[in-house]
């Protein structure tokens, strides 16, 4: 049996049918919901039916494991105990303990299956297969051409396109996207946000091949309105929605602020709102710099962060003249903190607002011999464009547009000229004169798709890091999808150093906040979600918190040095210390 505090039990064993859980940062939320999930079943409520939704297939993963029986660890299958080198196998014994859910991952991977069913309610012939980010972007700028439409920004044709095309007289936007949609159709391929887009034409017409009669969300603090508009049209009976909206921090990727208007006014809903205060993370001190910081956002819904492990020293806030002054301290402050031991390098976080402000700290720290985890971005790793061509097509190898950007990654421009050619005059199509000999249907799987990466030299890294999105994802089509926006990572020993932005979800024992001034943190947008933001960045540290400025920096752009302000933060965390 899981312990779980009062305000927790008051979540997971609710009768209520629709919930909402505004969380703290710290405060259990995915216990809740893994005490909420077996609380369903063992009410009589069967798995398969019952959808949890998570932000990333890792989190989901997690979930999935959290759910598993500690025995067999989710297989059903144990050793029978007598030894010997084959051991026999028989059946667990763990009475439903291990958990099969009708779907645990993203709501694009939902909805991709979802469409990958119902293929012809959205305008297909067949299955779409996941077009690759170079293949989506030469159909937009075909569609841009042959529609005479440029659009004043890239993020404003990726906004156009994003939406489905109301019927009637369309604007020339709207056209391009049109056009856009209907090359993609023709080619059998599906971009990114189309999951979404076509995911949501299905659930709207009553579609949707899942019967799910219990929906559990994750970050729904992070969900766009796209998304709170497919759980509006989905089938269910029950919904439980868990999420922080002092969390909410990607505005710029089409968040919106949902589940803080719900939480703001449930009952107009019929939802039952419950709260979680108590935070099991951060000290006393931390959890109060926290509080200060948020009373900066207007009209907040009430919530409070608690914190649950007492005193543990208040908040460092240092001023420097120059950057070099910052940095000495910063490397002094990490090499005595691990030399006694109180803080190894490990458990050390340093955040920025920004890449460019993480790597100059970053290259600083490694040159005062601090060491250093090193940053990595999947998508960026050499050979990642060819593993992703070589995976398309182990999972489609009918598809004529995903055969031809296989043979161009594995044989080169010219061999896939002429393919083309061949296929013309023999009339027949490109995927067919491609797969003569070249892959039988046992040679589409992972191992497969790995195997003729390493044929055409994708960097061992790089399939490392494949095969951990792989053992995160249900099955190749899901690899695919999260293989176009997967999470910026790092590896190996030593400190971390990167954005607030991609250390939420975690946490460190020390967290150093430098380069803490005006328009650098809060940065020159929109203030609430800075705010947010700077909320994140606090309540990753457990036990000490420190914060530092300086009075000139050089830009990491122009290289000129410019005079600094402190944080406005700073005066409402120092506010809080007294």
């Amino acid at each position: 049996m899981i312990q779980l505090s009062p305000e927790q039990h008051a979540a997971v064993y609710s009768p209520a049918t629709h919930i909402a859980v505004a969380a703290c940062a710290g405060s259990g939320k995915s216990r809740v919901l893994v005490e909420r999930i077996r609380h369903l079943i063992s009410s009589g409520v069967k798995p398969e039916n019952i959808a949890c939704v998570t932000f990333t297939t890792g989190a989901a993963k997690v979930i999935e494991q959290r759910l598993q029986c500690p025995a067999c660890n989710g297989s059903g299958y144990v050793e029978n105990g007598m030894g010997g080198d084959m051991p026999e196998m028989v059946q667990c014994n763990c009475q439903g303990q291990c958990i099969r859910l009708g779907h645990s991952g993203t709501l694009h991977s939902l909805m991709l299956k979802a469409i990958r069913i119902e293929y012809q309610h959205c305008g297909y012939s067949s299955p779409p297969s996941i077009a690759s980010e170079e293949v989506a972007k030469q159909l937009l700028e075909e569609a841009q051409k042959e529609t005479r439409f440029t659009p004043r920004s890239e993020k404003e044709a990726q906004k156009l396109v994003a939406l489905d095309v109301p019927k009637g007289t369309l604007t020339k936007g709207q056209a391009f996207a049109a056009h856009y949609h209907q090359k993609l159709a023709a080619a059998g391929l599906i971009d990114f946000d189309g999951v979404l887009r076509l995911g949501l034409r299905v659930v709207k017409a009553g579609k949707l091949p899942f019967k799910f009669t219990h929906i559990l969300c994750d970050e729904m603090q992070d969900s766009s309105q796209m998304d709170f508009d497919i759980y509006t049209y989905m089938e269910d009976e029950s919904v439980f929605f868990c999420g922080d909206f002092d969390q909410q921090i990607y505005g710029f990727r089409g968040a919106c602020s949902g589940f803080e208007d719900l939480c703001r006014k449930p009952e107009a809903t019929g939802f039952t709102l419950f709260r979680l205060e108590t935070c099991y993370r951060c000290s006393t001190e931390i959890a109060a710099a926290a509080e200060s910081v948020l009373t900066l956002i207007p009209n907040r819904p009430p919530k409070r962060t608690i914190s649950h492990t007492g005193p543990k020293g208040k908040p460092v806030i240092q001023s420097f003249s120059t950057f070099p002054d910052e940095l000495g301290w910063m490397a002094a402050n990490l090499v005595a903190n691990a030399a006694d031991g109180s803080c190894p390098l490990n458990e050390a976080a340093v955040l920025l607002r920004t890449n460019a402000l993480a790597n100059a700290f970053r290259e600083g720290l490694k040159a005062r011999g601090i060491q250093v985890r090193q940053q990595r971005s999947a998508s960026r790793l050499p050979g990642w464009q060819k593993a992703q061509a070589i995976i398309a097509y182990q999972v489609d190898p009918d598809n004529d547009f995903v055969a031809l950007e296989y043979v161009k990654v594995c044989m080169g421009a010219e061999f896939a000229k002429k393919v083309q050619k061949q296929a013309a005059i023999e009339m027949r199509p490109v995927a067919e004169i491609v797969g003569m000999g070249m892959i039988g249907d046992d040679d589409r799987d992972f191992t497969a798709a790995i195997q003729q990466a390493v044929k055409v030299g994708v960097p061992v890294v790089t399939l490392e890091a494949i095969e951990k999105l792989h053992t995160e994802s249900a099955d190749l089509e899901e690899l695919l999808l999260t293989m176009q926006r997967p999470e910026e990572d790092q590896s190996g020993e030593g400190v971390y150093v990167g954005t607030a932005h991609s250390f939420k979800g975690r946490e460190a024992n020390d967290v150093y906040l430098p380069a803490f001034e005006d328009s650098s943190f809060p940065a020159n947008r929109d203030l609430s979600e800075e705010t947010r933001l700077c909320y994140v960045a606090i309540t990753r540290a457990r036990n000490r918190l420190n914060i530092s400025w300086c009075d000139e920096r050089p830009n990491q752009f122009t290289k000129r040095i410019e005079q600094m302000q402190p944080s406005r933060f700073i005066q409402l965390i120092e506010r809080s210390m007294k």
